[in-house]
């Protein structure tokens, strides 16, 4: 099972320019859903991770 977290920079990036447009809103966890089901999708594009975050 696939583990997302959200960090701060994100939360805060959410509620600015997401939280208040439905059409965004909608699209956002449209997609989320699609990389829960099928991480490799080529609709999320996906890609491996670099630097800190590389092997995660």
């Amino acid at each position: 099972m696939i583990k997302i977290t959200w960090d701060q920079g994100f939360k805060r990036i959410y509620k600015k320019k997401v939280k208040n447009n439905e059409e965004l809103r909608k699209r956002f966890w449209d997609a989320i859903e699609l990389f829960v089901k099928d991480p490799f999708h080529p609709r999320v594009r996906t890609h491996k991770l670099t630097g800190k975050l590389e092997g995660l």
